[in-house]
């Protein structure tokens, strides 16, 4: 019998927590976009980096940080791998059998407002809201404005529920973690810090380091 809780047992599809590699299919379900397919740890984490430790530990720790819902908040300046390192994370958790999904904040928004369809079973919404691990990217650009306080609900609907179901919940965001009460209310940013670890990303613009390589591989002759 398993012992597991039963919100742990409600999406899982692998048995055992047995590391393996990804597919392909793994990739387009758990909605990653295809630029970070390839990406790797060494690309976009080298050694000098502050919060390469941190990430390291919790990827290798992945069984058991994703079993005690701990979470992470990677803020910190554009073009500086937030987006990448979460990806690592949700593949590194996808390796070990957990059900994943990557998603950005204004389209889980408008997928509420939408009711937009993941599958059969489950709205995306839904899906975002059960599964083991959850990266979701860019808070804080999603359209504010007359609609802000219906995107705030949604998005604190969204972690009370992982947070209190203790499901991993990987956030990435320009905004520094002390300005966060700034654009959301108090009671969501309580949310954020229950149960995820806030880590700052700086140091190195990987977007001009894609713009160089992309440029020499334009304008070199062989």
């Amino acid at each position: 019998m398993s012992t597991e809780s039963p919100q742990k047992q409600t999406l899982k599809t692998l048995v055992g927590r047995e590391r393996r590699a990804l597919t392909a299919a793994d990739l387009e379900r758990m909605m990653l976009p295809r630029e970070f397919w390839e990406t790797t740890y060494g690309e976009i984490s080298p050694e000098d980096s502050d919060h390469r430790q941190i990430i390291g530990r919790f990827m290798a720790k992945m069984p058991d940080v994703v079993d005690k819902g701990y979470g992470l908040l990677l803020w910190g300046p554009n073009g500086h791998g937030k987006s990448a390192l979460a990806s690592l994370i949700l593949k590194e958790a996808r390796r070990w059998g957990f059900v994943t999904l990557f998603v950005r904040s204004e389209r889980l928004r408008s997928a509420r407002l939408e009711k937009e369809a993941f599958d059969d079973a489950h709205t995306l919404f839904k899906r975002a809201m059960l599964v083991d691990v959850l990266v979701l990217d860019d808070l804080g650009k999603e359209v504010r404005g007359e609609r802000s306080a219906f995107t705030d609900r949604a998005i604190e609907d969204l972690l009370r529920e992982r947070v209190t179901q203790q499901r991993t919940t990987i956030i990435t965001t320009n905004i520094p973690k002390d300005k966060l009460t700034s654009v959301y209310p108090e009671s969501l940013v309580h949310g954020i810090r229950a149960m995820i670890f806030p880590v700052h990303v700086e140091g190195h613009d990987y977007r001009t380091v894609a713009t160089e390589r992309m440029k020499r591989e334009l304008l070199t002759t062989e």
